[in-house]
């Protein structure tokens, strides 16, 4: 078996928001969903195509960890570590399970941050194997999430359900998308599924929509789904995290 490669269109160094302490995100190319308001839609693109229309990387296992390792120092400090983002690392998975593999051999906190859609038999090992996972629950409708996110969200509950029962570090993350995710049925949705599984829950990060990604559509040549959509009231998210509140211990507005 050869050296394993893989593709990335980013990195991240002194990353605070994308797990605990100071951590570099290193952001996988490719992702199963079509979501309006992703912030990295050049990420969409399969991994090894398009290379030089947005910027993705070939990288191997060695030479990404190694670039990981530089900031070592920062990690221990902080008790901070590596966040394999994207796109969808799981969109790559053999790639990502050399890349776990390397990071604990060499003693890297590691957080996988995923949308959670990929098939369970081969999810969940990963998912297991990180040690935090900031799982993203967008929509709770699996209709309304084939509608809006361009699959539905079977492969997401059932690796959602598969990790809650494995006891791992988990950190559920809900972007509050206006006209998208805020929804009366949807929030209610999200209760449920917290009311529920709360004991398996470290903690819970309201995000904000806010129209970052404008000037990558811009880049790109492509029109933007969000463009001229609203931002959030200003109490909106307060309002969501005095509900939350109610059922977790552990609401936080942010990553």
């Amino acid at each position: 078996m050869g050296i394993q490669k893989g593709y990335i269109f980013d990195m991240k160094r002194f990353a605070v928001h994308d797990g605990p302490g100071i951590r570099t995100t290193a952001f996988f190319q490719g992702c199963p969903l079509n979501c309006p308001w992703c912030h990295n839609p050049e990420s969409r693109a399969v991994p090894g195509k398009e290379k030089r229309l947005n910027g993705t990387e070939e990288i191997t296992v060695p030479e990404l960890t190694s670039r990981l390792e530089r900031d070592r120092i920062f990690y221990e400090e902080s008790g901070g570590g590596v966040t394999f983002s994207g796109g969808e690392p799981l969109s790559q998975p053999h790639f990502l399970d050399a890349l776990l593999s390397a990071c604990r051999e060499r003693g890297l906190h590691t957080a996988l941050d995923t949308c959670g859609h990929a098939p369970p038999g081969g999810a969940l090992p990963l998912l297991r194997r990180a040690d935090l996972v900031l799982f993203d629950i967008k929509i709770l409708s699996s209709r309304r999430h084939l509608q809006v996110c361009g699959t539905d969200n079977t492969r997401i509950t059932a690796n959602l359900e598969g990790l809650l029962d494995s006891g791992n570090r988990l950190w559920l993350r809900f972007p509050l998308i206006p006209g998208y995710t805020d929804s009366e049925d949807n929030i209610n949705g999200l209760e449920d599924l917290v009311r529920r599984n709360a004991h398996g829950i470290e903690r819970i990060s309201i995000l904000p929509f806010h129209p970052a990604a404008e000037h990558k559509y811009r880049r790109l040549d492509k029109t933007n789904p969000m463009q001229g959509v609203p931002l959030l009231a200003e109490n909106q998210a307060a309002a969501l995290k005095n509900r939350l509140d109610a059922i977790h211990p552990a609401v936080h507005i942010g990553g």
